[in-house]
This record gives structure tokens, sequence and C-alpha cells, in this order.
């Protein structure tokens, strides 16, 4: 309810948990045709979020109910394409990841360097000739 669509992987680490009826778990069969991590990047798919509008009950917050979940179509190729879609995700998710942390982190020290400028903390000097000239 609410923030329909939003998907993670619930590992054996954390269960059993504790959630309120605003949340749903799905839990795949054992002989399931579905690879759980497969799954899980398939709700991130425009494909999956259209669907998701589409069936979502509008009232004070959009809803979902656990038939409109198990009605919905999962477009799904062998187990073994799924298994190598999931991993190339998975590790452009973590690249991605990676980027990010490595971003804010070139931005703070920007922004620190900034305020130290803008304060008079640290001066600039002039070189005393253009060093690039030399090359």
């Amino acid at each position: 309810a609410g923030a329909l669509g939003r998907a993670a992987i619930a590992t054996q680490k954390i269960l059993p948990a504790n959630t309120n009826q605003a949340l749903a778990i799905v839990r795949l069969k054992n002989n399931s045709q579905l690879v759980a991590s497969y799954l899980y990047h398939f709700t991130k798919t425009s494909v999956f979020k259209k669907s998701v509008e589409e069936i979502a009950s509008q009232g004070a917050q959009p809803n979902l109910s656990l038939s409109d979940l198990g009605a919905f179509n999962i477009i799904a190729p062998k187990i073994d394409e799924q298994i190598a879609i999931s991993t190339v995700l998975s590790d452009m998710e973590e690249k991605l990841q990676s980027l990010e942390q490595r971003l804010s982190k070139t931005c703070q020290i920007k922004q620190g360097m900034m305020q130290e400028l803008l304060m008079g903390k640290t001066r600039l000097i002039q070189p005393e000739k253009d060093e690039c000239e030399h090359a």
C-alpha cells in the first residue's frame, strides 16, 4: 500500500521478520520456473510498473491486493537465461552504487575545499610562470 511496486529480496538471515498489511511477501515454490533474483529485477521494468499502475485500486492511497499480485503475468526465459540476466543486472547495480558513492565523496571533498577557499582558510598562490607552456 502507498509505495506500490517497490521490491527487495528477503534472505533467510532476516527471517522471521515482522510485517504489516501494507507489505506482501512473495515466496517461490521449490519447483518454480522463476529465479528470485530475476523476479526482483523484473519488478523494476516498465512492463511491471505499467501493470501495477493499471491494477492499483485508487483510494486514499494506492493499493494492490494479494489476488492482484497473483494475477500478474511475468515474462521469463528459461532458468539458465534468468540467472545470466540477473547476474549481469546485479553486477551493473553494484557498479552504479560504487560510482554513486564515489561521486558523493567527490562532491563532499569539493564542498569542503570551496568552503575553505571562501572562508580564507586556504589561499591560492599564482605560479611564477605558466607550467603548461613547457609541455
